[in-house]
């Protein structure tokens, strides 16, 4: 079931040759590019793990949505560590949870090398695994699928009766720039 509906998307088009079930293709093949890209609509309750590099990234580890609960966060000293270090919230890390941030804390003894000043306290090991109850976005996730379904239909080809096919669409240059726009608008990168 996806999150937008094509009556929803009905009341942002105008104009548009593509009947009910064409629009339906277009936004359940947007949607499935978003969840490859960042997983599937958060609930408020379905746990997602993450797998992340930490060692030279500083204190900070970013996730890829805001964070509404952490369930547990294990600390790898090295690759081939199968074990790693439960962390604990609060004493270990910090959540910046509209961020998707998880910060070290400075001097913290778990699963990290601690040193004069707690400067090494801040250290990650080399692998981080985080699983989280993401925080509910579904909101602008929906308005993402919305704008990036009129995003492909402004470059769809004259011959839009093809769309059944499977076909390659050759767009303008700025087509994949309007799409990376919105899809960053769903994820986080650390700003530097």
């Amino acid at each position: 079931m996806s999150l937008l509906t094509v009556s929803e998307l009905r009341l942002t088009l105008t104009g548009t040759p593509l009947d009910d079930p064409d629009l339906q293709i277009l936004i359940d093949r947007t949607e499935q590019e978003i969840t490859d890209e960042i997983g599937p609509p958060g609930n408020g309750s379905a746990t997602f793990t993450e797998l992340l590099q930490g060692s030279n990234n500083g204190p900070d580890l970013y996730l890829l949505r805001p964070v509404d609960t952490i369930a547990t966060v294990t600390n790898f000293d090295s690759l081939s560590d199968q074990t790693g270090a439960v962390l604990v919230e609060g004493t270990d890390f910090f959540t910046w949870n509209n961020e998707g941030r998880l910060q070290r804390i400075s001097g913290s003894f778990n699963g990290g090398l601690s040193g004069i000043n707690g400067l090494l306290g801040t250290h990650w090991g080399s692998k981080v695994t985080v699983e989280y109850v993401p925080a509910n976005q579904n909101a602008l996730r929906k308005k993402s699928i919305a704008d990036l379904v009129l995003n492909v239909i402004a470059f769809l080809p004259v011959k839009s009766e093809e769309i059944h096919k499977e076909y390659e669409i050759e767009y303008q240059s700025n087509f994949e720039l309007e799409w990376k726009k919105v899809m960053d608008r769903l994820k986080f990168a650390p700003v530097i």
